[in-house]
């Protein structure tokens, strides 16, 4: 047994402990005083002064450490556990560290209200309440990583708070800056560069547009497909704004002159968040971009399969034309991993057809489809197709051919009605307007239910003035590319 003497231990009281020892027949190892440790036996029958109380460390649980008839147990005085004699309470009542007492004994991390000054943030929890559970350990239940900025914590994904920027600089933080001083958006808790010196070309996705590059800005530097600034309107170049705001989708029975179909009703308020979409349907030259780079893995059927088709294995005479004869899923593959976006929803793609005006066509309610305005099977019945009554393809004409502008819808997006039909997100529902009769704020059909795939704008194979229509909807395997479909492209500023 072993014993570490706390304070000086005067003459008198080692010459009592060493009498203790001999007459009580023990076995010792030596005295000491003055920080020398005591070390003996069976110091059984010794009492203070020879052993005092609460001067002595021991080891709770472990025979040996303390005398009979002692016990170890907490010492409120000295912060550790101590021995005492057995008829005798420590200075704090209990035996040892006592949950709820409301004093920090021991292993306890809290007791009550008792927290020991932590924090939530302060043991890199971010916000909320810390409490003490009903083991004086820390309850961190009520701790909470969201960043809330201008709490003086870094935390969640801010990457500075105030005058606090992690240790970062200009330099630093992986933009290309060479120097400058580095500031803390005190409304998002984010790196302020606006003070820091630019420096050597940041392009993320290779396509030689980005940050202090000399080709210049990109508007996404995400997307290859994207180069270039963005315009003052937060689109890139080749893209329209559709400003966010309500529309009235679909049609009730007896509107549009009597020609509003059941899977077109009920007339229904649609909000939707500010968008951007490609003025033009995608061509060949634009899809064979992506494609040559791997990035678009599909597969377009070319003309040797289906001579209305636009694609060929090597740039031909349609790169102009929009690319068709292409899956659904090969139509948003570019979209989103070229472009950085995905096909429109139909509410998107109808808002941008229609406007807000409930107009027939893309153009408004007249004329009815003729070839200033779109392209279409002009001979019905007869021999050939398209506005050229082709009977050798393409059946198509170059995306945005019509300069003059008399088919462009309201926000100047072209060839919303006719030439190709284009993929919507949405799949096919013929009642899901129901789900919306009284208002829907971003609607899309995710539901593979019907197992088609909503194709919207009519093309150039068809006649009808019907199909041509802003509301009309038509349901086709997405997995079949056929001529008379293509698609374009949505993409939020």
């Amino acid at each position: 047994m072993a014993c570490e003497r706390k304070t000086r231990t005067s003459w008198s009281e080692a010459m009592a402990l060493l009498t203790c020892v001999i007459y009580t027949g023990v076995g010792w190892a030596g005295v000491g005083w003055a920080g020398v440790v005591l070390a003996g036996a069976g110091l059984g029958g010794c009492s203070s002064p020879a052993y005092p109380e609460d001067t002595y460390a021991c080891t709770p649980g472990v025979s040996g450490t303390c005398p009979t008839g002692w016990v170890c147990r907490w010492s409120a005085a000295g912060g550790e556990d101590r021995c005492f004699r057995a008829d005798v309470a420590d200075d704090d009542g209990g035996a040892g560290p006592t949950c709820g007492d409301g004093v920090l004994e021991g292993t306890e991390l809290c007791d009550g209200d008792d927290l020991g000054g932590k924090t939530c943030a302060s043991i890199n929890l971010g916000t909320g309440a810390l409490a003490c559970d009903v083991t004086c350990q820390l309850d961190t239940s009520g701790c909470s990583l969201t960043a809330v900025c201008g709490n003086g914590a870094i935390e969640g994904n801010e990457t500075c708070e105030g005058l606090n920027l992690n240790g970062q600089s200009c330099t630093s933080i992986g933009q290309g800056f060479t120097g400058g001083t580095l500031g803390c958006d005190e409304i998002t808790c984010t790196f302020d560069t606006t003070a820091c010196t630019p420096g050597g070309c940041v392009d993320n996705d290779g396509d030689s547009y980005g940050a202090g590059c000399s080709l210049g800005e990109d508007c996404d530097d995400t997307a290859p497909g994207i180069t270039g600034p963005c315009q003052a309107n937060g689109c890139p170049v080749g893209w329209l704004l559709v400003p966010a705001g309500d529309f009235p989708m679909g049609c009730d029975s007896g509107d549009l002159g009597g020609t509003c179909n059941a899977d077109e009703q009920p007339l229904h308020m649609v909000t939707l968040g500010a968008y951007c979409i490609e003025e033009t349907e995608v061509s060949v030259a634009a899809y064979r971009a992506c494609h040559s780079t791997g990035a678009c893995s599909g597969a377009p059927q070319t003309s040797g399969d289906d001579d209305l088709c636009n694609w060929e294995t090597d740039p031909g005479d349609r790169e102009g034309h929009p690319v068709n004869c292409i899956s659904a899923s090969d139509a948003q593959e570019y979209c989103r991993d070229w472009l950085g976006g995905d096909l429109p929803t139909e509410a998107e793609w109808e808002k941008a057809a229609r406007g807000v005006d409930q107009r027939k066509y893309p153009w408004g309610d007249l004329p009815d489809p003729v070839c200033t305005h779109c392209n279409f099977d002009v001979n019905g019945t007869g021999f050939g197709v398209g506005c050229a009554s082709v009977e050798v393809g393409p059946g198509t004409w170059p995306v945005g051919d019509l300069v003059s502008g008399d088919g462009d819808s309201p926000y100047a997006l072209r060839d919303m009605a006719g030439n190709v039909w284009e993929w919507m997100q949405d799949f096919y529902d013929p009642g899901f307007y129901d789900r919306c009769a009284a208002g829907c704020t971003d609607p899309v059909n995710t539901d593979p239910g019907t197992g088609t795939r909503v194709v919207r704008g009519g093309g150039f194979i068809q006649s009808p003035a019907e199909v041509f229509r802003t509301v009309n909807r038509l349901g086709i395997d997405p997995a079949v590319g056929i001529p008379a479909v293509g698609f374009r492209c949505r993409w939020y500023p």
